[in-house]
């Protein structure tokens, strides 16, 4: 028998600690998540690269 399968997609929008630092072409450090962003709406969000 088969079953239905739900697939829900919403943005998400998060902040993160992000450290540049590279050895030979490899981050030295991980990416922190700091946290959700649930008070921005998608009209909020600036494009990538503006």
């Amino acid at each position: 028998m088969a079953g239905w399968s739900t697939t829900l997609c919403v943005p998400v929008w998060w902040r993160s600690s992000p450290d540049t630092a590279t050895d030979e072409g490899v981050y030295r450090h991980p990416v922190r998540f700091l946290r959700l962003r649930d008070d921005l709406t998608v009209q909020q969000v600036p494009s990538f690269g503006t």
